[in-house]
């Protein structure tokens, strides 16, 4: 169910839900599991787990260059919302947060979380932000007549 349903559904009454942090890499899932177990008394209707982005390290070449190397300090987000899900009967929502967004989100969405939908309606704001936003100010900028003086 989605967040707006849980709302409406609600008729004005207040909600409690929690977001969590998926653990480290080489954590287990225990450590959630006993954050949300205390938790579990107020009847949240959801739960969000976060999804962090990647970290990056630089590390030195043979060759004396930098070479990037990509780090995912926190992997998993979907795997515990399903485990989340499946231990205590609520819905588990995955969310990312702005530094992911919009291309690394997209996708996320279309081929990690195989959410077509979803892929294909967050690369529509993309291309939305694009027409109303970036060619209006290009037109501006640097279209138009010139007079000259």
């Amino acid at each position: 169910m989605k967040v707006t349903e849980h709302i409406k559904k609600a008729n004005g009454k207040t909600l409690f839900s929690f977001e969590l942090l998926p653990p480290n890499k080489g954590e287990t899932i225990e450590s959630i599991y006993n954050a949300i177990d205390p938790l579990m008394e107020f009847n949240p209707p959801f739960i969000e787990v976060t999804y962090h982005r990647e970290d990056y390290t630089y590390v030195e070449r043979p060759d004396g260059l930098l070479e990037k190397k990509v780090t995912r300090k926190r992997p998993g987000t979907l795997g515990i919302s399903a485990a989340i899900q499946h231990k205590y009967g609520v819905d588990a929502i995955p969310h990312g947060i702005s530094t992911e967004v919009p291309a690394k989100y997209v996708y996320d969405a279309m081929f990690t979380a195989q959410n077509l939908g979803q892929g294909f309606a967050a690369s529509t704001m993309m291309l939305l932000t694009v027409v109303i936003v970036v060619i209006p100010w290009a037109i501006l900028e640097f279209g138009g007549t010139k007079k000259s003086v």
